[in-house]
């Protein structure tokens, strides 16, 4: 124990020593302190740095946290919890490793893989989940869903006379117009080429989409700077809702995509909400 002592006041990592039963904290080395801010004497329990810890304690484990003290600062850490005994009586031992850049990395790469890297707009597969979750609740709550389609209107003629390059940058304007035109609790996402998908969470009735999807193509009238040009961009907007369409997100997906392609053969730039 003599050379674990060592190791706790000359270590390289923040450490805690702290009371087995009332968690309070009994010892802390030089790096806690620095860590902290703040000395033994001011140092109470040790939920007040790393939340919850108590429903953690067992003989020996890892957990990520990010450590929190007074003045706001965000860090995560791996958590080792080790019990020890000293002079006859239990303790924790807590050695917290500073695990912040790799967690930056980690976090960078899943926004990466849920967005869509030209609109910066969550992806299909963020949709997928995020689908999975709100169905779910919805279930569970006895609410109502609407989910709208959007297709932009013949958007492979700017790709062909302009470029992709150009194409790009139009979807960018495009999607920041129909974010425009949403509620705040609305979602957007970028369903693959020129095809959009929003999610109405909580719709008590279906004239509530309806106006959603007005505001949309009345956003969409402004033309737009392609390449140095003025460009009018339409869309062709379908709209399912939950349960009245299906009783399953790929159902209410299924019915708004009908519901698109009938909008587009009456003319495009215009909304259905049934087919």
């Amino acid at each position: 124990m003599k050379n674990d002592m060592f190791f706790f006041y000359e270590g390289f990592h923040p450490m805690f020593i702290i009371d087995y039963n009332s968690f309070n904290v009994v010892n802390i080395n030089e790096k806690a302190k620095n860590l902290c801010n703040m000395d033994l004497s001011k140092v109470n329990r040790i939920e007040d740095f790393i939340p919850y810890v108590n429903i953690h304690i067992k003989d020996k484990i890892k957990i990520d946290y990010i450590l929190r003290n007074k003045y706001i600062f965000h860090s995560w850490f791996d958590v080792y919890l080790k019990k020890i005994n000293l002079e006859n009586k239990d303790y924790i031992w807590i050695q917290l490793i500073d695990v912040s850049r790799y967690k930056t990395k980690e976090e960078e790469a899943k926004y990466i893989a849920y967005h869509d890297t030209v609109t910066n707009l969550p992806n299909r597969r963020y949709m997928d989940d995020y689908l999975k979750v709100i169905f779910n609740s919805a279930m569970r709550e006895n609410k109502n869903i609407g989910l709208m389609f959007i297709d932009l209107d013949n958007f492979k003629s700017i790709n062909d006379t302009y470029g992709h390059m150009a194409g790009d940058e139009a979807l960018k304007t495009v999607s920041k117009h129909i974010k425009g035109a949403l509620r705040k609790s609305d979602l957007i996402a970028r369903f693959g080429g020129d095809e959009f998908l929003v999610i109405l969470e909580d719709m008590p009735k279906i004239e509530i989409a309806n106006s959603v999807a007005e505001r949309i193509i009345e956003e969409l009238q402004t033309p737009i700077i392609v390449k140095e040009k003025k460009i009018k961009i339409t869309c062709s907007i379908g709209i399912g809702m939950f349960p009245e369409h299906g009783n399953d997100m790929e159902s209410i997906i299924n019915y708004a995509d009908k519901a698109m392609y009938e909008a587009k053969r009456l003319g495009k730039n215009t909304y259905k909400k049934n087919y």
